[in-house]
């Protein structure tokens, strides 16, 4: 009998662990917001972003519109989503990802990237991604979905 019960508890805690949104994210080294229009098919969402990351190369993404659509947090190789978008949330590897939400991850790097390059690299093309930016504008279409987003940094 106590081991049925220790190992519920550790059942218990293993999903617990697991549960989406999960994750945390540091006090921000940086961050940066605008707007951000999302198309996936015929459908089109224009909504708020706020990008940061915290010291540690942790990363969060958080789309409103005025509510959160979607919350994208990465913790080393660990990622999370909620909210509506993300459906009853996942945690995971990224190479585990569901498929509707493989864009959002693709979106979520290279925003990153974009905002740490060097300043003569306008644009990146690789298996996943394709991707231009200036300043205040990147317009990113991920292969995995097709989908289009195009954000404008305030």
């Amino acid at each position: 009998m106590p081991g049925r019960v220790i190992a519920g508890l550790v059942i218990f805690w293993l999903v617990g662990c697991a549960a989406p949104g999960s994750l945390t994210v540091g006090a921000l080294a940086w961050s940066e917001s605008g707007s951000i229009e999302w198309r996936r098919g015929e459908t089109l969402v224009s909504a708020r972003l706020q990008l940061g990351a915290d010291t540690n190369g942790n990363l969060v993404l958080t789309i409103k519109n005025p509510g959160k659509l979607i919350e994208i947090m990465r913790s080393g190789n660990v990622w999370s989503a909620t909210g509506p978008i993300a459906g009853s949330g996942w945690t995971g590897p990224r190479e585990n990802a569901p498929l509707g939400l493989a864009g959002w991850l693709t979106l979520t790097e290279t925003l990153a990237y974009i905002k740490t390059a060097p300043d003569q690299v306008d644009g990146v093309a690789s298996g996943n991604v394709r991707a231009r930016w200036d300043k205040n504008r990147a317009d990113v279409i991920t292969a995995e979905t097709g989908e289009q987003f195009r954000v404008v940094w305030k």
